[in-house]
């Protein structure tokens, strides 16, 4: 009886050596398939950039002075803007405690101090913004505008480069102002807005405890 059982066992044991050994094999085996299909496929690597055509710009470039700019310490580097069809440019200068916009060449008057400078998007009309006496005015093509007591962003020139628009405020309320005209007054006029199209500019605002919403086209009538 005891021979009978130790024979089983033994079986048993033959049957699991056996088993783990064709287990063994299918498992070289497909190692080996692997390895081979990875020597086979193409080793990828990073594409190289396209190279930049040589312009030869000692051949090309040309150039030609435009101005003599004032020493250094005098102006401000930084401030420099050119215009987008690269015809223009401004910058500003001081003079003791006050500021000027040299635009093109041309030196615009005396103020305490330049709060924006922009060029609408065709390049031919300038505007910036200026403090004189704690009041802010405009300056839109060299014509001084009214004074107000805050100018705010934003300043934008109309996609058409037809229109300067900005919000001020005073005494007497909160204002929109396009091309030196004023909208009626309101308490407060909160953010403006373009509408995806750019064709009308609209606000909201408050006035006697309502909330108003306004609109204002700005296609140009032909």
């Amino acid at each position: 009886m005891a021979l009978k059982k130790s024979f089983s066992l033994n079986s048993n044991q033959r049957r699991l050596t056996w088993t783990m050994l064709i287990l063994f094999v299918i498992a070289a085996c497909l190692l080996f398939f692997f390895a081979w299909q990875l020597r086979t496929w193409p080793v990828l690597s990073p594409a190289s950039p396209a190279l930049l055509p040589d312009l030869s710009l000692e051949d090309k470039l040309s150039e030609r002075l435009v101005a003599s700019l004032p020493d250094k310490g005098e102006y401000d580097e930084l401030s420099l803007l050119s215009s987008p069809d690269g015809l223009s440019y401004a910058y500003i200068v001081s003079e003791d405690a006050a500021k000027r916009v040299v635009y093109n060449g041309e030196s615009g008057p005396l103020f305490d101090g330049i709060t924006f400078m922009g060029f609408s998007p065709d390049g031919k009309h300038f505007a910036y913004t200026a403090k004189r006496s704690e009041k802010e005015l405009a300056i839109v093509n060299g014509e001084l505008g009214r004074e107000y007591d805050w100018i705010f962003n934003p300043r934008i020139f109309t996609s058409d480069s037809q229109a300067f628009i900005y919000k001020a405020r005073d005494s007497r309320g909160d204002m929109i102002v396009i091309n030196g005209k004023e909208s009626q007054t309101y308490q407060r006029i909160y953010d403006l807005q373009l509408t995806p199209e750019k064709d009308y500019l609209v606000f909201f605002a408050s006035k006697d405890g309502e909330l108003w919403r306004g609109e204002i086209p700005l296609k140009i009538s032909e």
